[in-house]
């Protein structure tokens, strides 16, 4: 299926809840791609919600953004993996956003892995950085 005017094709629709959901067979190409397209759509947009903060497309683009320059300064390129031993809270999103914009691979672990589940994971993953919280 190819685009159209009207907008990409639609493969297949159902409903959730009250809301419509569309599945597209011409989707963004990665998952950095799809925020991009978001951020693009509506800066201001709500894009998370934690805990009662509400985060805008846009500040998490600027976030992820000063996270990506510290990862650049301290030497990740493109193809590098980065260890993020992040809990589940916003940290995590703007990490894996900071990554995927440089281009390197995200390797997610568990912060409740055990010592020897970690050490076997660094020492195969050949990570070129760790962010933890």
């Amino acid at each position: 299926m190819s685009a159209s005017p009207q907008g990409p094709a639609i493969r297949h629709e159902t409903h959730f809840g009250d809301r419509l959901v569309r599945c597209y067979a011409d989707r963004p190409r990665s998952v950095h791609a799809m925020f991009e397209q978001s951020l693009v759509r509506g800066p201001g947009r709500e894009a998370m919600v934690f805990e009662g903060r509400r985060w805008t497309w846009l500040e998490l683009d600027e976030a992820a953004g000063r996270i990506a320059a510290a990862l650049a300064a301290a030497g990740v390129t493109a193809g590098e993996r980065v260890v993020m031993l992040v809990s589940n809270r916003p940290e995590f999103v703007t990490v894996l956003l900071a990554v995927l914009r440089l281009g390197a691979i995200a390797v997610p672990v568990s912060v409740r892995e055990q010592a020897d589940g970690l050490a076997y994971v660094l020492g195969q993953c050949g990570a070129a950085a760790i962010v933890y919280d």
